[in-house]
């Protein structure tokens, strides 16, 4: 099976950057290089959905987590999500709902505020795009 894939419109990800701060003085915000410009889902075997998000940059993964049949990749240096794993063989939009739950949970944890906003803007991401990334046409 080919991975469906979404870009990411510029437009979309600025409306929902995430940003930490409580003045116009001090806010933090994402590095472009921490903002996704593509993400694609594909069904693997055993019933694994992966979904990968594409940066500007190139940076290696690790294995992050692995827990409640979901894993991450993270970026070795960053710490941005590269790429998020969900098991299981229930619909694939209850599965990106999951997704969206459990990085929730994470990024709360997170000490790093650029894996914090990383985790935020892909949670949105998900959340918003989630379900047409899973109906994406295939192409003929």
């Amino acid at each position: 099976m080919n991975p469906r894939t979404i870009v990411l419109d510029p437009g979309f990800l600025k409306e929902i950057e995430p940003r930490e701060g409580n003045n116009e003085t001090f806010v933090i915000r994402l590095s472009v290089f921490d903002v996704p410009q593509e993400v694609a889902a594909e069904e693997g075997k055993g019933g694994v959905l992966h979904i990968r998000f594409f940066y500007p940059d190139e940076e290696k993964g690790v294995t992050d987590s692995s827990d409640e049949g979901m894993t991450l990749v993270t970026g070795r240096y960053s710490g941005k999500i590269l790429g998020i794993d969900v098991k299981g063989n229930g619909r694939d939009a209850d599965r990106i709902d999951a997704a969206v739950e459990r990085l929730r949970q994470r990024g709360e944890k997170l000490r790093r505020p650029n894996q914090r906003l990383n985790h935020q803007l892909i949670e949105t991401v998900l959340r918003r795009k989630g379900r047409e990334l899973l109906t994406v046409p295939e192409p003929s």
